[in-house]
């Protein structure tokens, strides 16, 4: 891709999406549908206890929204969540539970006293698992089963969305279907998509945000309150996926100021593009800020004694231990827990190196290109954004829950779409493009062996 903005973004009304030819619409097949949902359902199967990632609870939260409404802090989990607890069990070594059926059941003789402690989190993702639910009842799903599957075709749903957008801004196909390709075989993507937890809509989050964003680029009328909308809903989903949106507005912005200076730009679209980028962060804001009053305000138990966070709370926090543990933002791919153990772990470690590195090359490197194009802007922009975004995160917790501020790399998965499309869009030379095709599907064959091993064995 060799645009500047000049000759791209001029008031563009169609654009061929290139989806042609029955060798890319099967290996898009392939790659965005059969593969993922394969990797998940076999994952699912195999582990099918509740995960240690605080997937009870996320679970109860489901099970309680439409009946008990959003939980609030004092809360504990709902007698027949715990019961499933006791029944299915937790992948944790250690965890002691009740018998399954115990009656009656006291929620005090369950770890960290039965609490519900993700009642933070927004409800839009608990309503939407619940309704999949629901759904799922017909065909003869349990819930457990029918949330777990709905986070599988989410994760179908951010690929093919950012295949969509990639499409949209011009990326080579085949470069960005192998790059999908790696993202949807990850080992952290596979397993938070497998499980039931709002983490499991960070990459159709941030996909939709980069649709639209897309859209308005190339020059295609969006409506604002479609960025205000999509930041609500992101907002509404988890806090962390506001980061994409608040990335996504300022690119925008930046493009904007930029191109100002291009005879040729369409004064219209570059309204387009401001009036866009507001609305992605008023309406992410909005959401953010008024859940994180609600939860403040219902909580009735100090935030700073949540029981079920004492172990976190061992090793006081400093600001040094916040600047490094932000720099996990950048590894999404690989670097978050999982029951994997199919492939030597040096390996593991060394794939994940490659991703990273590949990521932050592909960011940094528009600040050292003489062209501007979009995705010369977003790279940098994304690359400072994104690790300020953990910074952030991190003093809250910090300072909201009085523990330790590590961070998971999995809060970044909602990023993912992003430095796809910029690292694909970034490779210029046809060589580059044929070493990276190779390579990234080499490393979805091992993501891949390293999951589907891990559960045969």
């Amino acid at each position: 891709m060799n645009d500047s903005f000049a000759n791209t973004q001029c008031c563009t009304s169609k654009l061929s999406l290139r989806i042609q030819g029955p060798a890319f619409l099967a290996a898009m097949f392939m790659v965005v549908v059969a593969i993922p949902l394969f990797l998940t359902y076999s994952t699912g199967q195999v582990f099918y206890k509740f995960s240690p990632i605080d997937e009870g609870p996320h679970y109860d939260y489901a099970q309680r929204i439409f009946t008990h409404g959003p939980p609030v802090f004092g809360d504990t989990m709902l007698p027949s969540s715990l019961n499933d607890l006791s029944c299915r069990g937790i992948a944790l070594n250690g965890i002691v539970l009740p018998p399954c059926g115990t009656l009656p059941i006291v929620a005090a003789n369950y770890p960290g006293q039965g609490l519900q402690y993700e009642s933070q989190q927004p409800p839009l993702y608990y309503a939407v698992s619940k309704i999949g639910a629901l759904v799922g009842h017909l065909v003869g799903f349990t819930d457990f089963k029918s949330m777990r599957m709905l986070s599988g075709l989410m994760l179908v749903a951010g690929l093919l969305t950012t295949l969509v957008a990639g499409l949209l801004l011009g990326v080579a196909r085949w470069l960005l279907l192998a790059a999908l390709f790696a993202v949807g075989t990850a080992p952290s993507v596979i397993y938070q998509q497998t499980i039931v937890s709002n983490d499991a809509a960070g990459i159709l989050c941030g996909a939709a945000v980069m649709y639209l964003c897309a859209r308005v680029i190339r020059g295609i009328r969006v409506n604002t309150w479609w960025a205000v909308g999509l930041g609500i809903a992101a907002g509404f989903t988890k806090a962390t996926f506001a980061i994409p949106c608040i990335v996504g507005a300022v690119v925008l912005v930046a493009i904007a100021v930029r191109e100002n200076r291009v005879s040729r730009w369409c004064e219209a679209v570059k309204l387009q593009q401001v009036k866009v980028a507001i609305g992605l962060i008023a309406g992410s804001a909005l959401a953010v800020i008024a859940w994180t009053i609600r939860v403040k305000v219902t909580s009735y138990i100090s935030l700073s004694t949540i029981p079920a966070f004492d172990v976190l709370r061992q090793h006081p926090g400093t600001i040094k231990t916040i600047f490094r543990e932000s720099f996990k933002s950048y590894w999404p791919l690989t670097d978050s827990y999982t029951p994997f153990n199919g492939v030597d772990g040096d390996l593991m470690r060394a794939l994940a190196n490659i991703a990273c590195f590949a990521g932050i090359g592909a960011m940094a490197s528009g600040a050292f290109v003489s062209v501007r194009t979009w995705w010369s802007t977003a790279g940098p922009i994304a690359l400072v954004l994104q690790y300020c975004g953990f910074v952030l995160l991190s003093i809250g917790t910090w300072k909201t829950y009085k523990i330790d501020p590590g961070m998971e790399s999995r809060y970044a998965l909602s990023m993912i779409p992003l430095v796809v499309l910029v690292l694909c869009a970034g490779l210029q030379r046809r060589s580059g493009r044929v070493i990276y095709i190779a390579g990234a599907l080499l490393m979805g064959l091992v993501f891949a062996w390293h999951i589907l091993h891990s559960a045969a064995a």
